[in-house]
């Protein structure tokens, strides 16, 4: 039984080079051959330049037409000390320019931004005793109130309690970010820019350890979508500057397609004449 086996599969491999070696003798074959291995080649080529230039194009567009979703600016306050006793005799403010010497302008024209700041204040008795704490800028006459976080006596003794470790090593500390926003739809006035931003406490006692004012960009439609599924984004913006130019070069192709096709063919069917 293994040497019939053996036999035959000896037979069929003698007979599958005899095939190619007679093939490979005839030119009109080895050119046929040849021409579709060149087809091949310039065509996984052409497709590999496309796909490239296609990235590029796509990341192009994404960085010109994406605006930063959060920019971040330090606030330092300034204020007047009293003369007469120890302590501040104005009300804290500051002025904050928000131009980029290279860039100009980091807003982008048509975005709808919402502007918070945030105020990084001690949980002291005397930020406790002042309440409610009043914020006003001139980003178009804003105005707006906040206050800390209210903690009963026991609560803030059990949090001392408990976190006495942490606070006696300084890896944690006493203090509540109060944010406040200032706009929620905030949008740039393509006539009158934006230079800077004048912001003003309306309350001179107050205590503080740092504060900043942040900018975020309300996304909506397509540049929601390219932010929120960056990937699903790129797979279809990409798609589609491959497609684009595939549509604008078939035209062109059509004909040298149609004679391939039909010398390929004048070959098969010269072939097989005898």
């Amino acid at each position: 039984m293994s040497k019939v086996l053996g036999g035959y599969i000896s037979n069929k491999r003698r007979q599958a080079q005899d095939y190619l070696e007679l093939n490979a003798r005839d030119p009109i074959y080895f050119w046929s051959w040849q021409s579709t291995v060149y087809s091949m080649v310039v065509f996984s080529a052409t497709m590999v330049v496309i796909f490239w230039a296609s990235v590029f194009l796509y990341t192009s567009f994404y960085f010109t037409f994406m605006p930063q979703e959060s920019i971040t600016w330090p606030i330092h306050f300034q204020f007047k000390s009293c003369e007469n006793e120890p302590g501040i005799c104005s009300n804290p403010n500051a002025v904050i320019p928000v131009l980029d010497p290279m860039r100009g302008s980091l807003l982008v024209r048509g975005q709808k931004y919402r502007v918070v700041v945030d105020l990084e204040m001690p949980e002291s008795p005397v930020n406790q005793r002042i309440g409610r704490t009043k914020e006003g800028g001139t980003l178009r006459q804003s105005s707006r109130s906040a206050m800390m976080r209210y903690k009963s006596e026991l609560l803030h003794f059990i949090s001392t309690t408990v976190f006495a470790p942490l606070l006696l090593y300084g890896l944690q500390e006493e203090k509540q970010v109060v944010t406040v926003e200032l706009f929620s739809q905030y949008e740039e006035d393509p006539l009158l820019p934006l230079s800077e931003v004048y912001i003003e406490l309306a309350s001179r006692h107050v205590e503080l350890y740092a504060a900043q004012m942040r900018i975020h960009a309300t996304f909506s439609g397509l540049r929601y979508f390219m932010f929120h599924y960056p990937l699903s984004a790129a797979v279809v913006g990409i798609g589609i500057c491959m497609v684009l130019p595939l549509c604008c070069c078939y035209p062109q192709l059509v004909p040298v397609l149609r004679t391939h096709l039909l010398s390929c063919s004048a070959i098969k069917g010269y072939g097989v004449l005898p």
